[in-house]
């Protein structure tokens, strides 16, 4: 291609090249590579390419590589949005609730939604039950399975909370750019979007004392990342309050309550108490329990549920409640975790129902 003399040959050599240019997706060949396979001086090429580029038959991406005109539809197009979440069961119905937040920032942001499943990231045969989480090994290989699904397009990814921090670490470079819902990830390059427990935390502990009760009880049926968060808000709005140690009890089930036991439990308390349970289908449970132990609620024992999704939120009764649509919203539109790797939602709302 030797012997082109003006600028306007130059750039109906890089004409032809378009024309030999499948994939828009791939810049031209850099300015200095041009002038070296046309035969002219990287200078030369610049200007025909900033011509060409002003003029629209090019597109300059920000990375300042010139690209086939098309290529500035496929760059701009917003990119999807890619849920790696557990199978929303009917005792995990809350779950939905994150979904249709999600699903609505996509629609409004113009975004495509893929939603793959995690079915064996977490077991549980009943809404009492304790659930059962894939270890970090097993978590591993699921996540890795998912992954490749997505390589070619992963676009945003958000990751349900019983992702172990470790499973994510492994997969760091892969995950770059990621939020993780409902807690707090310490993962570099991940983010998260979470309520502000220590804010949900006061709010239910001001309640339960305003309604008079003695004694505080905090109902932990099984150990998991945001119940534990929770708990541990729990106990710091506590002694910010400075109640009294004598007064604050936790039924801590590290590998699950019965609920029988602790019915009785609270049936053989002294004095009025008031009682926070983080998971939602464990209140129901245990508000079931006093109920047919002919226990005076709101009298004697007020009960206060978590989240004021499903089932408690049918049988009325008092919650804590989280807009957790407005949540999958933000969930989208956070950008940078790596300069905001976490973000605390404020928007715990109390609502005094039949039980407190």
């Amino acid at each position: 291609m030797l012997g082109f003399s003006t600028e306007e040959s130059v750039i109906a050599a890089i004409h032809a090249l378009l024309e030999e240019h499948d994939d828009p997706s791939v810049p031209l060949p850099s300015t200095r590579k041009l002038g070296q396979l046309l035969g002219f001086s990287h200078v030369t090429v610049s200007k025909a390419l900033r011509q060409m580029g002003d003029e629209g038959e090019l597109w300059r991406n920000e990375n300042g590589r010139y690209y086939p005109k098309s290529a500035r539809l496929l760059f701009d197009a917003p990119k999807p949005v890619t849920c790696f979440f557990r199978s929303i069961s009917a005792w995990a119905s809350w779950y939905s609730r994150l979904v249709q937040g999600i699903g609505l920032a996509c629609e409004e942001a113009n975004r495509g939604l893929l939603m793959l499943p995690a079915s064996s990231l977490i077991q549980q045969d009943a809404s009492d039950a304790v659930p059962q989480v894939l270890g970090v090994e097993e978590q591993c290989q699921l996540l890795e399975s998912l992954l490749l699904r997505t390589q070619d397009e992963p676009g945003r990814l958000i990751l349900d909370d019983l992702w172990d921090d470790r499973a994510l670490a492994a997969y760091a470079d892969q995950l770059a750019g990621a939020r993780v819902l409902l807690r707090a990830c310490p993962v570099p390059g991940i983010g998260s979007v979470a309520p502000d427990f220590a804010q949900g935390a006061l709010l239910a502990l001001s309640h339960l004392l305003a309604q008079g009760y003695e004694r505080v009880v905090v109902v932990r049926p099984f150990s998991g990342k945001v119940i534990d968060a929770m708990v541990e808000a729990f106990e710091e709005a506590v002694e910010g309050v400075n109640l009294d140690a004598a007064h604050f009890t936790i039924i801590d089930g590290d590998q699950g309550c019965d609920t029988a036991q602790v019915v009785a439990r609270l049936c053989s308390a002294k004095g009025r108490t008031g009682v926070y349970c983080a998971e939602e289908n464990f209140a129901v449970a245990l508000y079931q329990g006093l109920t047919a132990a002919g226990v005076d609620i709101p009298g004697k024992i007020g009960l206060l549920a978590g989240w004021g999704t499903g089932e408690a939120a049918r049988l009325g009764l008092s919650s804590l409640k989280i807009d957790l649509q407005h949540l999958g919203m933000l969930a989208v539109s956070l950008e940078n975790p790596a300069l905001h790797p976490f973000r605390p939602v404020t928007n715990f709302t109390l609502h005094r129902g039949i039980s407190s």
